[in-house]
C-alpha cells in the first residue's frame, strides 16, 4: 500500500540522511504508483495548506480557496457548483452546528475513523489514549466529541461530562502524567528564578562585548578604505 506521510522521502541507506528527488523515486515505482504517488503528494499539501481544501461532494474534488467564514460562510464549488460550509468544509448545513455534524459523519460500523475537527483529514485510532493528535495540522482534541485538548495540559476535560473516565489510561497513569506536567512547571519556574540574577550580571557583559565587535568592525571598515584610497592618490599624485 503507497501512502504518503510527509513531502519528503529519506534515503532508505544506512548512514545516509539525504532526500531523494522526483526522478530518483520515479525510478523505484511503476507508471502507475508514481501516478497515484503524485495524488497522495497533492492531498497531503492541500491537507497541510490552511488555505485550501477539496470540494466534499462525491465525484469532484475540486481544490478550493478557503475563504473568511466570518464574512462568507456558504460558498459554491466552481466545478460541480454544489454549496458547501465554509466553516466545516464539508457540504452545505443552514441549520445544524457544524461540530455535532462531524460527529454524526461517524459511522458506527467504522467508530475508529474520524475527521480532524480543524482540518478534516481522515483518521483512524487503532488502540490506546483517547486524546488525538493530527498527523497532518497537530491539532490535540478528544476522539469521542472531537473538542478542543489544546490548552488542557492536566487533561481534565476526562474527568466530567460524557467523556468522563473514557480516556484510555490508568488512574494512576493519569496522576503521574498530572504529577509530571506540575514538575515540569514547578521546574521552570526555580530554573527562572535561579538564573535571573545571572542573567542581570551577564547582560552589561554581554552588551560590553556587543559594543566592542561593532566598534572593531567599523575600525577594520575605516582602514580598509583608507588603504584601498592610497594607490589611487598614489596615480593622481604621480599624474
Amino acid at each position: 500500500m503507497l501512502s504518503v506521510k510527509s513531502a519528503t522521502i529519506r534515503c532508505p541507506a544506512n548512514g545516509c540522511n539525504d532526500s531523494l528527488s522526483t526522478n530518483e523515486i520515479r525510478s523505484f515505482l511503476t507508471n502507475a504508483q508514481f501516478n497515484l504517488y503524485n495524488k497522495l503528494l497533492l492531498d497531503y499539501e492541500v491537507a497541510k495548506d490552511p488555505r485550501r481544501f477539496f470540494c466534499p461532494h462525491m465525484d469532484c474534488g475540486h481544490i478550493l480557496a478557503v475563504p473568511d467564514a466570518r464574512k462568507q460562510r456558504s460558498i459554491t464549488c466552481t466545478r460541480c457548483h454544489n454549496p458547501i460550509c465554509s466553516k466545516c468544509r464539508r457540504q452545505w448545513h443552514s441549520t445544524e452546528d457544524c461540530t455535532r455534524l462531524l460527529i454524526s459523519y461517524a459511522n458506527p460500523i467504522h467508530s475508529d475513523i474520524k475527521q480532524c475537527p480543524r482540518c478534516s483529514v481522515l483518521l483512524e485510532r487503532v488502540n490506546g489514549c483517547a486524546q488525538i493528535t493530527c498527523v497532518i495540522c497537530k491539532h490535540i482534541f478528544c476522539w469521542y466529541c472531537l473538542r478542543s485538548l489544546e490548552n488542557d495540559f492536566f487533561l481534565l476535560h476526562y474527568e466530567r461530562g460524557s467523556c468522563r473516565n473514557r480516556l484510555g489510561h490508568s488512574r494512576l497513569s493519569l496522576f503521574l502524567h498530572r504529577l509530571l506536567t506540575i514538575g515540569l512547571f514547578l521546574l521552570l519556574i526555580f530554573l527562572l528564578i535561579v538564573t535571573s540574577p545571572l542573567l542581570i550580571l551577564i547582560l552589561p557583559y554581554l552588551f560590553c562585548c556587543g559594543q566592542k565587535q561593532i566598534r572593531n568592525y567599523f575600525d577594520r571598515s575605516s582602514r580598509g578604505e583608507h588603504r584601498s584610497s592610497t594607490p589611487y592618490q598614489s596615480v593622481i599624485d604621480i599624474v
